[in-house]
């Protein structure tokens, strides 16, 4: 048996939060597996700002009648990302032969096992390595050729250990701490997460804070920020995380339109979405969209106008407004014009004078 000088070994990667661990306190779960272990640890900050969680695995890797220990510490990011693994002085993963995983080999580990997607996902432990339809020249399960659909998502030689370690990462104690994260979740929590270097936990922030019903300054503050990046999956949570209470509010609004006039197109649309999905519209933001329809594209009109007919805008200063649109040089710009006036039920004379004139147009050979 190989072995190296007995250290304690650990391969993290970025932390949710860059705190360091202060305290450290637990839950009781059951975490439906074959792990004899049900507490799950949780580790606090000096302020008591719950950073990560961990627990403590034994178990083993049964081949052929023989079994490997696992003995290690597995962390889980507040977000529930796997966070890495630490593994006691004298501990130590193995391969075939009992060999014991290169420095580059745990590396390789934890990039693994950091992949929620990887195809460990769907396979079963019977599948890992194919079967023999002979049973002569037997070959023992570790040394047999692997599944050529997993190479790139095990260690060389450790098929089984890899597969036990992927399915406890991604498993249910992962599921467990998402648990718990949501119901400790608040507004300084989620703050401290928005700002993490991994867009993962920024994501999976955004997606719980679409729950709140309300957020103060400085989470406003952080989301606008990620509304300004260029990741347009991060910008469509950031809108959609802000409040239907927070968005009446004078100063979110004018923010919103303030980075409206400085984006492009595709975070345009998401804008106008985000404003048609909410609970009203401001008149300001109303006289906005109205005086500047005329020179968006086709499909940021198109989905203004939805917007106006969702808010059942008609008021009859907009309905002026738009009617100057009557007479655009556009035929697409006038006919939606048209469509949506007629809609809207403008009872304004000069409105319905505009609109009789169109329609004369409209009408004549």
């Amino acid at each position: 048996m190989e072995k190296t000088e007995e250290k304690d070994i650990t391969q993290f990667g970025i932390p949710s939060i860059n705190l360091e661990t202060d305290s450290i306190g637990y839950f009781i779960t059951d975490f439906n597996d074959t792990i004899p272990d049900d507490t799950l640890w949780v580790n606090y900050s000096k302020d008591g700002l719950p950073l990560s969680f961990h627990r403590n695995i034994s178990t083993g890797v049964c081949i052929e009648g023989e079994c490997l220990p696992i003995r290690t510490t597995m962390y889980w990011n507040f977000s529930g990302r796997f966070h890495g693994f630490k593994l006691q002085k004298g501990d130590f993963f193995s391969k075939t032969e009992h060999k014991e995983f290169t420095e580059e080999e745990y590396f390789q580990l934890f990039k693994i096992l950091s992949d929620p997607w990887s195809p460990l996902a769907n396979l079963t432990y019977d599948k890992l390595i194919p079967q023999k339809d002979s049973l002569e020249d037997k070959v023992d399960a570790v040394t047999q050729a692997t599944n050529p659909d997993i190479i790139k998502s095990i260690v060389n030689g450790a098929v089984y250990t890899t597969f036990t370690l992927w399915h406890i990462s991604n498993g249910t104690t992962k599921e467990r701490a998402e648990e718990k994260s949501k119901e400790l979740l608040n507004t300084k929590i989620a703050n401290s997460l928005l700002e993490s270097e991994v867009p993962e936990d920024i994501l999976w922030t955004l997606q719980q804070m679409q729950l709140f019903e309300s957020i103060d300054e400085s989470s406003l503050k952080i989301i606008f920020k990620i509304i300004d990046c260029d990741d347009i999956v991060l910008v469509d949570a950031a809108l959609k995380s802000i409040p239907n209470k927070a968005l009446k509010q004078n100063s979110t609004e004018h923010r919103l339109l303030n980075t409206f006039q400085k984006s492009n197109s595709a975070k345009q649309r998401m804008i106008v979405q985000r404003l048609i999905n909410s609970s009203s519209l401001s008149e300001s933001t109303i006289t906005f969209f109205a005086t500047n329809l005329e020179f968006l594209n086709g499909a940021l009109f198109k989905l203004i106008l939805e917007m106006f007919k969702k808010h059942e805008v008609s008021s009859t200063k907009v309905c002026l407004e738009l009617s100057k649109l009557l007479d655009h040089d556009n035929p697409y710009i006038s006919n939606k014009i048209y469509e949506y006036l007629v809609h809207a039920k403008c009872h304004d004379k000069k409105v319905q004078k505009r609109l009789s004139k169109k329609s004369a147009l409209m009408e004549s050979p």
